[in-house]
């Protein structure tokens, strides 16, 4: 009779959470950066996002393996993405719930579970939050029975694997492995973390740098530090007012166990630390989720020890708290003045995604990433595409190389700090395209008008599309890694003084309509100086968007200064774009051939204008 209630409870919590998976199924944009790579591989490209350039712009390599069959059996991404998430949703749970627990204990902790945000709405999104659950889990399950054994230590090496940062989930069961085993038998079961090993070796020779190109997209920019805390803490406050749930089910574990096993708690407070000292992310809960499941996981090992009085009470408290929540997860019908990116910068992603019609609720409108594969069925487009996001706009131009300004995909971006370290969105960091990179894209030689950017441009390319194995490619490796060439990149750091030689900025009107984001018409900050070297004309054609005071300059000595204002007798639309135009005599009859443009906008904004 305990084996057959046991059974009802699984099956009735196995199906609860497979309803909530299929209802809310949806792919999050930056699943298609990954899809785009799996593609590319699967038609003998590489393990690429852009054909011919290896640059790593996924972030977890196990997800990414994992998800190849299943693009390999179905045809179109909804289906792949939607069946990898469900063999694993299924997978998870079977490993979640003890075979020792009680019926009610399984029926109570399957509920807790269901009514978390920051675990149900990333069991699918074509991300890997939902890998990490299951490996995380299995790693502690083995730890609680005390089995280090060699698959212990491998699955130790696949959650690092599956996302860098989530290792230091695995510092509680290395610690108790470490105590059970001594040092010996210890660094002896270190070696199955040869994949880890592995793995880096291979990214550091194939795309020449150890970390995925987010890692340094995302905290690479130059922002100080004390920003991203300050935003990692509005992460948390953030989770506690949109996913009160999770929230208190974090708060009950870390009160339960600190004094019954504070090694366990402390893994899971340095792990949300990290989180806190990246700034979190603008996914609601996102970063949390593993933080949410091994907080279940345990508390499930209490509920056997309430009374039945006291489980009801909790369960209803946890049932309200979510029904009362404006994002809880039974609000199958949000609507569009639900779906907002709050002033911290972080949204609900899975929302966003679902009314723009990526959902599996799209299955009975014949929705084409379900039934139609746009790789197959992408029309011909621009050589070079320019965009803020790198995913499904990618995923439908396979053969255009792809560029974000957020910096995920691209190599050089990535190193470059973002254009504004006031006024920014976590997890989207605007870099400026340099001076001459769409037309290096497309030529495909290098016609970077900075001096110090075009010698660290050469020892680029050289990695991301230099023959693998040759003597000169792994010095540049070496060189890039090393930190040797950070000095080429100092000029592009500050946007100050940035040598051109001003002639070769001349705006193309039919280039501003095909790209977004020109690099002929430039994005600068406040107080910019563009050193512009032999200069022989005597009249500059300056394109503006804004008021703003323009100074020239030769060396220290100030020799003119202009005043733009907007006027709409010189206004210029082009695309969605709208500048002013004005051309300045300069009042010398020999100008200075080394001079400095000086613009600085009256008002709080950036620059557009380009030279003629």
């Amino acid at each position: 009779m305990k084996y057959k209630s046991r059974q009802i409870a699984l099956g009735f919590v196995y199906g609860l959470h497979a309803i909530l998976f299929i209802k809310l199924f949806w792919l999050s944009d930056d699943a298609f950066i990954v899809f785009r790579t799996i593609k590319n591989f699967l038609e003998g490209q590489g393990l690429v996002f852009n054909a011919h350039e290896r640059v790593q712009a996924y972030t977890s390599p196990l997800w990414l393996f994992y998800l190849v069959p299943f693009f390999w059996m179905f045809d179109t991404p909804g289906f792949s993405a939607f069946f990898a998430h469900l063999v694993l949703l299924f997978c998870f749970l079977r490993v979640f719930f003890n075979k020792n627990v009680s019926a009610i204990t399984i029926v109570a902790s399957g509920i807790l579970l269901a009514l978390c945000n920051a675990y149900t709405e990333y069991t699918s999104s074509g991300l890997e939050n939902l890998l990490l659950y299951f490996l995380v889990v299995k790693l502690f399950v083995k730890t609680e029975n005390q089995e280090f054994n060699w698959l212990f230590f491998l699955l130790a090496g696949f959650v690092f694997l599956t996302r860098f940062d989530a290792f230091l989930f695995c510092l509680y069961p290395l610690f108790e492995a470490l105590r059970k085993l001594g040092a010996r038998r210890f660094l002896k079961g270190l070696v199955m973390l040869f994949p880890v090993v592995i793995w880096i070796a291979f990214s550091t020779l194939y795309y020449g740098f150890p970390f995925p190109n987010t890692y340094y997209a995302k905290l690479s920019t130059g922002i100080p530090f004390t920003q991203y805390v300050m935003q990692g803490f509005v992460y948390l406050i953030d989770l506690v007012m949109h996913d009160p749930v999770s929230a208190f089910v974090m708060v009950f574990f870390i009160a339960c166990y600190v004094k019954k096993n504070l090694p366990l708690v402390l893994t899971v407070l340095i792990h949300m630390g990290y989180v806190v000292s990246i700034g979190g992310d603008f996914q609601t809960g996102r970063f949390l989720g593993t933080e949410v499941v091994i907080s279940c996981f345990y508390i499930q090992r209490l509920i056997g020890a309430l009374n039945r009085n006291s489980l009801v009470l909790i369960t209803s408290i946890c049932i309200l708290l979510n029904l009362a929540n404006k994002y809880s997860v039974f609000d199958f019908d949000q609507k569009w003045e639900d779906i907002v990116i709050r002033q911290s910068g972080i949204a609900p992603e899975r929302l966003w995604y679902v009314i723009r019609d990526r959902s599996f609720d799209n299955f009975r409108r014949d929705h084409p990433l379900f039934f139609e594969d746009p790789w197959k069925v992408s029309q011909e487009s621009a050589p070079v595409i320019v965009e803020d996001t790198a995913g499904l706009l990618s995923y439908i131009a396979p053969k255009t190389h792809f560029i974000d300004v957020f910096a995920l995909t691209d190599p050089l971006l990535s190193k470059l700090p973002v254009i504004d370290t006031k006024n920014w969105r976590i997890g989207h960091f605007s870099r400026r395209l340099p001076l001459g990179y769409l037309k290096t894209l497309e030529t495909k030689e290098n016609h970077l008008a900075e001096e110090s950017l075009r010698n660290y441009y050469d020892q680029l390319l050289l990695v991301v599309r230099g023959r693998i194995f040759s003597l000169e490619r792994m010095m540049a490796i070496m060189r890039l890694n090393g930190g040797v060439l950070d000095k080429y990149l100092e000029p592009a750091k500050g946007f100050r003084a940035q040598e051109t030689t001003c002639q070769s900025a001349q705006v193309d009107l039919n280039r501003i309509a095909k790209y977004r984001y020109a690099d002929l018409i430039e994005v600068f900050p406040v107080g910019l100086q563009v050193r512009c070297l032999n200069y022989s004309r005597q009249s500059l054609r300056i394109y503006f968007s804004g008021p703003a005071k323009l100074s020239l300059k030769s060396g220290d000595n100030s020799l003119f200064y202009y005043l733009l204002e907007p006027s709409d007798k010189n206004v210029i639309a082009v695309g969605p774009h709208q500048f002013h135009a004005v051309t300045i005599k300069l009042p010398f009859e020999i100008f200075p051939q080394d001079m400095i443009l000086e613009f600085k906008p009256t008002e709080d904004r950036f620059l557009f204008f380009g030279l003629e």
